[in-house]
């Protein structure tokens, strides 16, 4: 009787993960800011951003939820809000659009070793038994 291994993409890791964020962050933000006025209008003497990333790393149906917020510079006045989303997708998805390399997938039930015993016989030689 044979076992049939099923390949499944390997998890996600941390560093993953955030390199995914960052890179579809950049690409929003960067689409956002090239249309943004007065960030096209001239120079400053002094900025201010803020962002807030909300977060859901599921595996396999356990969820682990969170927020990560930050600023930059000083104060000028309120402006363009940036919102953006990641849908849930399989991890080689997510890799392959944030171009991330692929490893290759895992086997979830892997063939069992066939171990072998010898033994000697009386002339020395080994003797292959199951």
């Amino acid at each position: 009787m044979s076992s049939q291994s099923v390949k499944m993409p390997m998890p996600l890791t941390p560093d993953e993960v955030k390199r995914g964020i960052a890179k579809r962050m950049t690409e929003s933000f960067i689409q956002t800011l090239e249309k943004c006025g007065p960030l096209n209008a001239g120079v400053a003497t002094s900025f201010t951003a803020e962002w807030t990333i909300r977060y859901c790393l599921s595996d396999y149906g356990l969820e682990t939820t969170g927020q990560i917020s930050g600023s930059s510079g000083e104060p000028v006045e309120d402006g363009e809000i940036l919102e953006g989303k990641i849908e849930a997708m399989p991890p080689d998805q997510f890799r392959a659009e944030t171009e991330q390399p692929i490893p290759p997938p895992q086997p979830t039930n892997p063939k069992p070793k066939e171990e072998h015993i010898y033994r000697a016989n009386k002339v020395g030689r080994t003797k292959k038994t199951s």
